[in-house]
């Protein structure tokens, strides 16, 4: 469910950054129509509020620590996802991304740009929801400096394999204030 509130609301020129290094090259991947934006400077980093759960992922116990199998395994799918510093095949970034498939060509153009060299992703938590929805908290970095700090995401397990949920990379795409790309409005991109 995109705006939906779970990334942090950004200062116009961090969402401008981040729209020049991340949902700048995934829209012009899949419109033919948007134009992206000049690169950018990188300003210093600041660290965004965290943000909390949308009302429907709330529970009324607080969630559980993910044990350290399921911790791993997110913050792998999260590293493969984001991780732009080692050559990983577009094949297993879609793989480890909820409806992966329909973001290939979004995750291709976003792969080969030069605006994301660098980027990486830090992982500093992982809580249960459900036995097959976690909370993720993490950071964005561009060539080891936190650009995005702060920010909670969701991971799902899907046929055994935990996935960053397609919710959390919407919602980052959806910082740059013009649009998203068509598999961010399919139902199979929604969090169950």
């Amino acid at each position: 469910m995109l705006g939906s509130g779970r990334i942090s609301t950004l200062p116009a020129a961090r969402a401008a950054t981040l729209a020049a290094l991340v949902a700048s090259v995934v829209i012009s991947g899949c419109s033919s129509s948007a134009k992206a934006p000049a690169a950018s400077t990188t300003p210093p980093a600041t660290t965004a509020p965290p943000t909390s759960a949308s009302p429907s992922a709330s529970t009324s116990a607080a969630p559980a620590p993910a044990d350290a199998a399921t911790t791993a395994a997110v913050t792998k799918a999260y590293t493969t996802l984001f991780n732009t510093t080692a050559n990983v095949a577009i094949a297993a970034k879609t793989a480890v991304l909820q409806d992966g498939p329909a973001f290939g060509p979004a995750i291709l153009a976003l792969s080969k740009s030069p605006l994301t060299k660098g980027l990486s992703v830090s992982v500093t938590g992982v809580s249960l929801l459900t036995a097959t929805k976690a909370k993720v908290q993490f950071s964005l970095l561009m060539s080891g400096k936190v650009l995005l700090a702060g920010q909670s995401g969701y991971a799902l397990l899907q046929g055994g394999t935990w996935k960053v949920a397609a919710d959390t990379l919407c919602g980052l795409l959806s910082l740059q204030g013009t649009g998203v790309p068509p598999a961010c409005t399919s139902p199979a991109a929604a969090l169950p």
